[in-house]
């Protein structure tokens, strides 16, 4: 049985032509540290909850908490609002041509 996919919108991020990466405006990581969480080319994203926090896995860091100003994350910046994350539920965040990525849910 495949798993059911639905494409919720486009990040809102900022790309960094130097850097040739793209970080989720707002949004930070925490490992050892609060740092900007910067999303690689060609690299697609899970987030899920842990029970605490929503955990983004993938890329250079491996995994990692999101927060916003040191406080846990609900909902992610899309273009053109506010996508609220529900528990429960898991996300891939996916690349698209143009520096700019997908947010999808899987159920």
């Amino acid at each position: 049985m495949a798993l059911l996919t639905t494409a919720l919108g486009i990040l809102d991020t900022h790309h960094d032509p130097d850097l040739g990466s793209a970080r989720i405006t707002r949004l930070r990581l925490e490992c050892d540290g609060m740092r900007p969480y910067w999303l690689e080319p060609d690299t697609t994203y899970l987030l899920s909850h842990d029970g605490w926090d929503w955990i983004i896995r993938g890329g250079q860091w491996g995994q990692a908490r999101l927060t916003q100003l040191g406080e846990p994350i609900s909902a992610l910046p899309l273009t053109d609002r506010a996508e609220p994350l529900q528990r429960g539920r898991s996300y891939l965040i996916q690349p698209q041509p143009g520096s700019r990525w997908e947010l999808v849910e899987q159920g």
